[in-house]
């Protein structure tokens, strides 16, 4: 068999790198109305985009150089680059801002400021204003210092990456700890334990993953905010309020955050990398995002606000003349003169800046999405407690898109990196610079879709549309459609709207793929359609309204809308796509209840529960959000288009009823309603009424809702026709209140059942790999892969921990190893320095600063030299690691390489663990204990570290076995019970490889299941040698030795086939994920006994856990038990406890309390 078609997969992705297919725009705007130009200046790949005082683009290089662009011929585009820092001293940045002394930028090690002391329009010198905090765990010099802006007072703020983000809380054994790591417990308290336990050194107030500012009147940083992990872009508004945009970490840390975030940052608080952790982390109160991207893995990068203003401290710019810079550039310089340090001080710079897009879309930020190529537009509401946020795919990119500005003109410029994610070709691949106008403000532009109930849409636009937009709908539409366009279905297929959990606007767009197993189980989600029957337009022909069938779960919905043009233009008009959830709220407005007596508000929960109360007369309208407030800063000056069936004046209803579902947010504990005006009503199963109490201005009532269900049924309602209070929340005792983000409210006709996709997509990577001849070749002289690289704990540091590879997909990681120049990490470039004196070095730049330059190489020795000993240093433009290391590999050693470094023992959550305890006996009805003699079989370990280790299960069996409320007489035997052990046990227990099986002991173990003694086996114990078939009379089944049965050292899922209420395997999965070695094919007749689970190996399903029983004896067999971990497992743990139980004579549940006793769930 040879290896499977991963060189065939990773080749195809190369042809298919979409920058190079041909025909196709590198930018699809998905909204009418805009023209992309791309720029035809040839540079690097390029990290930031910014405005310079003087109107210019300026463009920072990943390699650190800074070009200054400008349009030269008058066409509008800029086409020629000059450079305005070209010295090797800058590493790996992201992040500039422009100021009036100058350039500043966020790089590894360092914030620096550039400055033109010489006014020859190009920097000359590089002043260091910040550095000096740790370095993070990452090996090398990577993405450090970034995202660096200016507040209007000066002072300067950046972020700094999470010490490592695969190992959030930094977990070590305790015999791998450094003195000073050693020392920096034992100041807290820590007073040590097992050298195989872990620690975490985690440290909430270090520097790292926080935001920094820095005051040049004290020339100090001060910790703003924690618990960030990839602080890309850092921007304030218009109000002053700080923005950032950070990335999910669950791809490489599992509970990391699942989505990437804009976060509005506010001093003191955190943002929840690494969350709160029962044990590392326990009193954590994070901030939950403003917005969050999905699907997961997006890499949200570049942020900009859609604000004009006129220009910023130009003419200071003007006047910072040679003297004055420097005049300020002294380290010990202090301003005591206000105005003196007020003109001096670098200011923030920067021209005007223009409108993109319509009028109504100012305000708005545009945020960028590096890994799949996305441009959303985010409408953001500032309320007395917070921001609400909803994010609008605007564009979808080819290429991975990295940053964004606006131009005093108003276009947006957009830069790209070429490559595939997540990192691309690196410092020395080309990129590219985009620039997007808003050309036709006639064309009408989408406002908002919503579900206005369970078989209706509706699509909000600024202007009127021409009906014809209309014939692509409804059954006889889209005749004319062009089957070969990717805008429209084929002419045969009624127009449809694609809906799933991952669903999103312009799908077919989506050519990057981030080489991820959440990926591929987000490709391998079910996508349903459902048809559109019926178009119409509403409200002077502002609102598309769409019959549909019916929506069936709470998902996201995504809609093309083909034909979209003003009304009475001509021509075929532009494509519009748009997405949207169920979220919102149903609102009604009443006339003629002056004969109720209570709230409308109670008597309407009646209604639903079947009791007669009469509406004389209803109005029925989709809110976006319940608060007020909230709804008018989301819809802008479009209300009326949105509420168009509402009554003329809201003054003829005489009641206003809004009913919804409400998810509440993790952790609340209290929702506030508050309002001017007076109102009422009820949160279903929690209060029967809200009684608003006047305090102050304002009527206010607190539920709590500690014992809610997740979703909780609210109505609200206001007697003075007037709108309904604002609702925030509070969590846990803090007294901070925050607003109800938008997707908490369904309206009532939604269903709260949602349905979850499990991905029937195994975690087994590659099929037939040997894990243990993986790992061989990982530590081996001939790959030498351990010298640079760290893999779970062990191996070198100088190249990328290569942990995290278990989220990878093969043919990805298959694609590095042979081509290591395909994606280069940011964190390990490689830079060539050539040094006065003659040498020339390559390697990782771990520090750097005025004094000193340290420089990792390839051996692993860490080489120092001054700054003015380089005659040049450049980046490198391959990686540091070298092609052909696995050309001389077989099929089937590559396969063990992939199969170590895609795999490892799985994780059990506590969820899981709980589940499978709560199905259990002990749950139900309480068990007597009567006293048990157990017997725990082992002999000296035969196999490597972590396998065959029977002593350190004979010895953690004991310590498990042995509480006094276990009731049970656990003892030791070594390599065969004793006479006595066998005459007074009720079970034995065997861990380990008998090799000297003979009559003798076969007597003994008849006697033992003749008088009714239980057996329990374990993996090699099973193993008979020559005597297979007599071992398996005894037990069931056996094994032979090798070639008659086969073993693999590989991930497996555990297929549970016993019956639903076998004792031993209820309440479990009924798959469940292990790395361990199954043993085939087994002697014995499986007829004889009942297999409890299986795996599939080389395409035949093989037992891998049974009972048997002969005469009064019982027996319970698991052929897994290979690795320790798998004895550690909690799952596995339950199983053999209940295995034990069952063959004691016992209830299964009788020893299911000790299944967590040092097993290890998360």
């Amino acid at each position: 068999m040879r290896l499977p078609s991963f060189a065939q997969v990773w080749i195809l992705s190369a042809l298919l790198n979409p920058a190079i297919i041909a025909g196709e725009p590198i930018v699809h705007m998905l909204v009418p109305g805009f023209t992309v130009r791309e720029l035809s200046v040839r540079l690097p790949n390029i990290n930031n985009l910014r405005f310079a005082p003087d109107g210019r683009l300026t463009a920072l290089g990943y390699d650190g150089r800074v070009w200054l662009l400008r349009d030269s011929d008058g066409d509008d585009l800029e086409d020629t680059a000059e450079l305005f820092w070209d010295k090797p001293s800058i590493s790996v940045p992201v992040g500039m801002a422009w100021s009036t002394a100058g350039l500043y930028i966020s790089s590894h090690g360092k914030v620096s400021l550039l400055r033109d002391t010489d006014g020859d329009g190009k920097a000359d010198t590089e002043e260091i204003i910040a550095s000096g905090w740790p370095a993070t765990d990452v090996g090398s010099g990577g993405v450090d210092a970034t995202a660096v802006t200016l507040d209007k007072e000066g002072n300067v703020y950046f972020g700094l990456l999470v010490a490592d983000y695969s190992n959030a809380y930094r977990l070590r054994k305790r015999k791998d700890l450094k003195s000073d790591e050693r020392a920096w417990l034992e100041a807290r308290g820590d007073k040590g334990g097992d050298p195989d336990e872990q620690v975490s050194l985690y440290d909430l107030n270090s520097v790292r993953g926080t935001i920094q500012k820095w005051s040049p009147k004290t020339k100090q940083l001060e910790t703003i905010a924690t618990g960030i992990r990839v602080p890309f872009a850092l921007t304030f508004n218009k109000a002053g309020d700080l923005f950032n945009t950070d990335q999910e970490g669950e791809t490489w840390m599992p509970n990391g955050n699942p989505l990437d975030e804009l976060n509005h940052i506010i001093p003191g608080r955190n943002y929840g990398f690494p969350p709160r952790h029962e044990k590392w982390l326990p009193n954590l109160v994070s901030e939950p995002p403003v917005v969050a991207f999905g699907p997961q893995h997006e890499s949200t990068c570049g942020l900009v606000f859609n604000e004009p203003h006129a220009p910023l401290n130009v003419e200071s710019l003007k006047r910072s003349t040679v003297k004055s810079a420097a005049r300020y550039r002294s380290d010990n310089n202090r301003f005591n003169d206000s105005t003196v340090q007020r003109f001096n001080a670098p200011l923030s710079a920067a021209p005007a800046q223009g409108l993109f897009g319509p009028k109504w879309w100012e305000g708005d930020a545009f945020v960028a999405g590096e890994s799949r190529g996305k441009i959303w537009r985010v409408r953001l509401v500032k309320t007395p407690h917070g921001y609400v946020g909803k994010e609008f795919l605007i564009a979808r990119l080819s290429m991975l898109t990295l940053d964004l500005a606006i131009s005093p003109k108003g276009d947006l410029y957009v830069c790209c990196h070429s490559g595939l994610p997540d990192w691309g070709t690196g410092p020395k691949g080309e990129g590219k610079i985009f620039k997007i106008s808003y050309t036709d403000p006639k064309s009408p532009q989408p406002v908002i879709a919503w579900a206005a109930g369970p078989t209706e849409v509706r699509v909000a636009f600024d202007k009127p549309l021409d009906p014809s937009v209309t014939n692509s709908f409804g059954r006889e539409g889209r005749h004319g459609a062009d089957p070969n366009s990717r805008d429209h279905d084929t002419p045969s297929q009624p127009p449809t709207i694609e809906f799933g959990e991952y669903v999103r606007a312009a799908d077919r767009y989506e050519v990057l793929k981030p080489p991820y197993q959440v990926v591929k189980q987000q490709e391998a989600a079910p996508r349903g359609k459902i048809e559109i029957l019926a178009a119409k337009l509403d409200h002077d022909n502002q609102t598309l309204v769409l019959t549909t069938e019916p929506h069936p779960q709470a998902v996201r919905y995504a809609l093309t809308i083909p034909g979209v043009k003003g009304q009475g233009n001509k021509g075929a008009g532009e494509t519009a796509d748009v997405d949207y959830d169920l979220s919102g709220a149903g609102a009604r407005f009443f006339t003629g209840l002056d004969h109720l007596q209570e709230s409308p508000a109670r008597e309407f929960l009646d209604l639903i529960q079947n009791k007669e109360v009469t509406f004389p007369k209803k109005y029925d309208v989709w809110f976006p959000h319940a608060d007020a407030g909230i709804v008018a800063g989301y819809l802008g000056g479009f209300t009326n288009v949105v509420f168009s069936d509402l009554p003329p004046s809201l003054h003829d209803a005489e009641e206003y009823l809004m009913e919804f579902w409400l998810r509440l947010p993790e952790d609340a504990s209290q929702l506030t309603f508050k309002s001017k005006i007076r109102f009422s009503g009820v949160v279903a199963g929690i209060t029967n009424r809200i009684r608003p109490k006047l305090k102050g201005p304002a009527f206010v009532d607190e539920v709590d809702v500690r014992s809610a269900d997740r979703w909780s049924h609210v109505l609200l309602n206001s007697t003075n026709k007037g709108f309904l209070p604002a609702v925030s929340y509070r969590r846990g005792t803090e007294s901070l209140e925050r607003p109800l983000p938008l997707s908490s409210l369904y309206p009532r006709w939604v269903s709260t059942n949602k349905v979850r996709f499990e991905a029937t997509e195994s975690k087994i990577a590659i099929v037939g790999g040997d894990f243990e001849g993986g790992r061989s070749l990982f530590f081996s002289d001939q790959l030498k892969c351990s010298t640079c690289h760290r893999l779970r704990g062990e191996g070198g540091a100088i190249g990328p921990d290569l942990s995290n590879l278990v989220s990878r997909d093969a043919a990805s990681v298959l694609r590095d190893i042979k081509d290591p120049n395909a994606s280069i990490n940011p964190d390990y470039v490689a830079y060539n320095v050539s040094l006065n004196d003659g040498n020339e070095l390559t390697g990782f730049i771990r520090a750097q600063d005025n004094a000193s330059i340290q420089l990792i190489g390839a051996d692993g020795k860490e080489r120092g030299f001054r700054p003015t000993d380089v005659k040049e240093m450049r980046v490198s433009s391959v990686s540091l690691m070298p092609t052909g290391l696995v050309d001389g590999l077989k099929d089937e050693q590559m396969r063990d390489l992939l199969t170590f470094l895609l795999n490892e023992p799985p994780k059990r959550s506590a969820a899981e663990v709980e589940a499978a305890l709560s199905a259990g006996e002990n749950r139900k009805s309480k068990i007597e204990n009567r006293k048990l003699e157990i017997v725990l079989v082992a002999s000296k370990q035969d196999h490597g570290p972590g396998q065959h280790d029977y002593p350190a299960w004979q010895e953690s069996w004991l310590r498990l076995l042995t509480p006094a409320a276990a009731n049970v007489v656990a003892t030791a035997a070594w390599q065969w019970p004793s006479k006595e052990q066998f005459q007074s046990a009720d079970g034995i227990v065997f861990y380990y490889w008998n090799h000297e099986w003979n009559g003798e002991k076969f007597k003994q173990l008849d006697e033992f299941l003749a008088r009714g003694g239980g057996l329990v086996l374990f993996h090699s114990a099973t193993i008979g040698n020559d005597q297979a078939e007599p071992l398996a009379e005894r037990f069931g089944l056996a094994s032979h030795s090798s070639p008659r049965t086969k073993y693999r050292h590989t991930p497996l899922d555990l297929k549970i086939i016993a019956p639903d209420d076998n004792a031993i395997m209820h309440g479990l999965p009924r798959q469940i994920h292990f790395l361990d070695e199954p043993y085939w094919p087994l002697a014995g007749d499986t007829s004889k006994v009942e297999v409890l689970a299986t795996t599939s190996v080389d395409g035949e399903d093989q037992p891998m856990m049974w009972t048997f029983q002969k005469g009064k004896g019982r027996v319970f067999t698991s052929i897994l038990g290979h690795y320790t971990w798998t004895h550690d497992d909690p799952l596995f743990r339950v199983i053999a406890l209940r295995g034990l139980a069952w063959a004691a004579g016992e209830p299964v549940g009788r020893f299911e309390g000790l299944a967590l006793a040092g097993a290890h769930s998360q």
